[in-house]
Order: structure tokens, then sequence, then C-alpha cells
């Protein structure tokens, strides 16, 4: 195996170098060990062998902790290139994260860990793009901020298309079940709010337009697999609210239907809000 020195990570004046995989860093132990506890912890050590550290006898960090490439971008968050200049930390590249966020796990780099996840709930325009891999990383962090889940969860319970097999691979048993759970309990609410509001209404309204607003409601709640479901120009991964006011075909009921929506997206909110705060929160020590 070819061993290289890392191109930008090989300081001069570094004192410390690490092989990862077949790549060496040259770099300083001040700065590593107050970034990370595993480092601190590993330099706290004393070590009888005065050359480990040099590059004849690099300090060889093994793969299962991090791969060469994901040290390469934290030694690119450790040593930025200009002034408060860090990587791009966007949601559309949120896989790319995945390894370097295991990684600060196992370095013990919580503040990293902490400004990446917080990158990513900031990137919240595009949370819609990759929202089970980003609930997952809600689950799997307690660093993740609050608003991130809540934020993936809203989204994937009143999302009209059910859960795709690839989000069930990416969201786990737990992820699955918890999304599985609040997306029928948005809907069995929903329908207990509709059938509470009839009765509540059955004397002002007249026999031929009894069934405009359930009508509406059902098209609203129909996901596109659903059997009898047709096709339609909307959105498959808009929400469930997006296009509703479009299914009331009746004008004289159009009013009353709007008001119907507004509460069913309060509601909805509710409930999505109840189910994420008893979410048991993630504990990355573990990890």
């Amino acid at each position: 195996m070819s061993i290289s020195r890392s191109d930008k990570f090989y300081f001069p004046r570094g004192d410390l170098v690490l092989q990862v995989e077949n790549t060496l860093f040259r770099l300083h132990q001040d700065i590593l060990a107050r970034h990370s506890g595993f480092f601190e912890d590993m330099f706290s050590t004393p070590t009888s062998d005065d050359t480990e550290g040099t590059e004849e006898n690099p300090l060889v960090l093994p793969s299962a902790l991090c791969s060469a490439r994901s040290f390469t971008v934290l030694c690119k968050i450790l040593y930025p290139a200009k002034m408060g200049c860090r990587p791009a930390i966007s949601v559309k590249r949120v896989a790319e994260w995945e390894p370097i966020l295991r990684a600060t796990v196992a370095l013990q780099m919580t503040d990293t860990r902490t400004m990446i996840l917080t990158r990513l709930n900031e990137d919240i325009i595009n949370i819609k793009s990759d929202t089970a891999r980003l609930l997952r990383l809600y689950l799997d962090y307690e660093e993740a901020p609050a608003s991130l889940g809540s934020a993936c969860l809203r989204i994937l319970a009143c999302r009209r298309k059910q859960i795709t097999p690839d989000e069930v691979r990416i969201l786990g048993d737990e992820g699955t079940c918890l999304v599985t759970h609040v997306r029928e309990a948005v809907r069995e609410s929903l329908s207990f709010h509709l059938i509470r509001t009839l009765q509540r209404n059955k004397d002002s309204v007249s026999s031929q337009h009894t069934e405009c607003i359930p009508s509406a409601f059902s098209r609203m709640l129909r996901s596109p697999g659903d059997k009898g479901s047709q096709k339609t120009n909307v959105d498959d991964m808009d929400n469930i609210f997006h296009a509703a006011l479009s299914y009331m075909g009746c004008n004289a009921c159009s009013s009353q239907w709007k008001l119907a929506v507004e509460s069913f997206k309060s509601l909805s909110a509710k409930i999505v809000d109840r189910s994420h705060k008893e979410v048991p929160p993630a504990d990355t020590s573990q990890a």
C-alpha cells in the first residue's frame, strides 16, 4: 500500500504525524486535543516510545474510527483556509456528511457534530429533498436541533405519498414505526374532527349538500397508491393540505370547507408536535 502525504494538511511545523488509511497528516496536538476528547485522552496518556507520532512511526488512526476522506473534511473544519470559512454543509449533500458525523462520535468531537447538525437544520428550504435521512440523523444524535426533528416529522406525516421502501431502509425500524404511527394518528384525528364538525352543523346543512365536505375530505386524505385514486396534477410529495381547496366542487360549501381545512392544518400540527415531544432523546454517548 502506497502511503502519501495529505496535500493540504501536512504542516511543516506540526508536532504529530497521523496515518489514516494510506494518508499521512501532520497536525498539532494542541488543536486536536482542544476539539476532540479522543485525542485529548490519548495525549494525556504517557508513552515510552519517543518516536511515536513521527513520519518514521506515525500514529495510526484505525479506519474503523474514521476514513481518510472523513478526516480530511474534519481537518477543513479545524484548519479553515480563511478566517470563518467552513465547508459547505447542505441538505442536498447530507449523505456525504453521514460518515463524517459518525467520525465525530468516534473521535468525541461534540462541538463539531453540533455545528454540522445545526447547519443542516438551517438549510430548512431543502429539508423536503431528503427528509427521511434527516429524521434518521435527528433520532441518532442528541445534538440535533429539536426543530429539525419536528420539521421532518411534519413533512413525512402530512405528505400525500406513503413512505417508500427506500425511506423505510433509511429510517430503520424505529423511524419507520414513528412516522407510520404519526401518519395514522393525523389521519384518524382529522376523521374524528370531521365527524364531530358535521354532527355539530347537521341542522344547518341542506340534504343536497351533506356529501360535499365528506367527499372533499376523502379526496384530501387519499394517497396516490390507494385503490380508486385518480391521477392528478398534484405533486405526491406535497402535504395533504396543499391542494385541498381544489377538491371542493360546490361553491355553496367552499367557504365552510376552507375553514375546515384551516382547522385540519392546526390540528395536524398539534398532533405532530405532541408525537415529537414523546420521542425519547438520542444518546450519542452510546454510539
